[in-house]
């Protein structure tokens, strides 16, 4: 990730939010979860994907409201978020 981001953010940010959406489509427990949110945060470090992780929050916090633990983990993204701003 470190020597794309320079050149090629868009396709970056475009390939890690549709992996990101993958897995959170395709999994239940909370290692993922946390791996959800890790790489979230690493997207944060590439100018421009600020309004994609914004999307992704927003968008698992409404789709995957009843899954307790994926919500949880989310936090930290909301919580780097906010440290940015």
């Amino acid at each position: 990730m470190d020597v794309l981001k320079d050149q090629y953010s868009d396709r970056l940010i475009t390939a890690m939010a549709k992996d990101i959406d993958e897995m959170a489509l395709r999994t239940s427990n909370r290692y993922t979860y946390r791996s959800i949110a890790y790489h979230m945060n690493r997207m944060l470090a590439i100018d421009g994907a600020k309004d994609t992780v914004i999307s992704l929050l927003s968008k698992f916090r409404s789709k995957y409201r009843n899954r307790r633990a994926m919500q949880d983990e989310l936090k930290a993204v909301e919580i780097a978020l906010s440290e940015q701003a």
